[in-house]
Parts: structure tokens; sequence; C-alpha cells
């Protein structure tokens, strides 16, 4: 009886082993192309209290989307003031994958280059 349950339970690691491992060869495969490159977009307004909040978040949103190196987030500057303006400055240092521009720039961006629209669960930030 114990011998068969070790023998199930070994098939179902084996089983969870080998598909965890063809997952991970497939996103190999198709990031090693480069894969599409996504923008996320996060509204930066004037007088904007909770900028600290919605940046740590929509940063740890993207830890996970982060790991093939072509997701993005975009802060878009719609008329911010100094002080939000500074504490998005603070955050853009030493993160290239984050960048700030006004909505000219940003016209300029996505006719550049179209990206890949994506859907994060229906959260907007």
């Amino acid at each position: 009886m114990l011998e068969s349950i070790l023998g199930v339970f070994l098939l179902f690691c084996s089983v969870l082993g080998i598909v965890w491992l063809w997952g991970r060869l497939m996103a190999w495969f198709y990031f090693r192309r480069g894969g599409p490159e996504s923008f996320r977009l996060l509204a930066v307004e004037a007088g904007d209290e909770l900028i600290e909040y919605r940046l740590r978040r929509a940063e740890g949103s993207l830890r996970w989307e982060r790991w093939s190196g072509e997701t993005r987030l975009i802060l878009l500057d719609l008329g911010a003031d100094e002080e939000t303006l500074a504490v998005c400055h603070a955050f853009l240092r030493g993160r290239d994958w984050v960048s700030l521009c006004t909505p000219g720039e940003l016209e300029a961006l996505l006719l550049a280059k179209p990206p890949v629209c994506k859907r994060a669960k229906g959260v907007l930030y």
C-alpha cells in the first residue's frame, strides 16, 4: 500500500516537473527572439498625494512581467507640480525601464514603435 502511494506521488512530481520545464523552455524560446514590447501608462497630475504608493504598486505588478525586459512603465505628465515631479524623478533613478514624458512625447514614442496592448486583470493605475 505504501509503495503504491509513493509511486503515485513520484509520478505526480515527475509530471509537475516536466510541465514546469516545458513552460520555462517555451518562454526562453519566445523571449530569446525579442518578444513584444509593451507599455503601461501611469498618469501623473498636480497634487497627487498618492503618487509614491501608485509608483510602488505599478512596480510591484510589473515585476513579474519584466523578467523578459520588454515591459516599460511610462509616467505621463499631465501638468504635475514640482513636488510630484520630484517624487517621479527620484523613482526614475536606477530604473531604465521607466520614463517620464508629456503627451506630445508619448505620441512620438508610440508612433515610432507600435505597442502591444496588455490588460492587467482590469486594473488601471
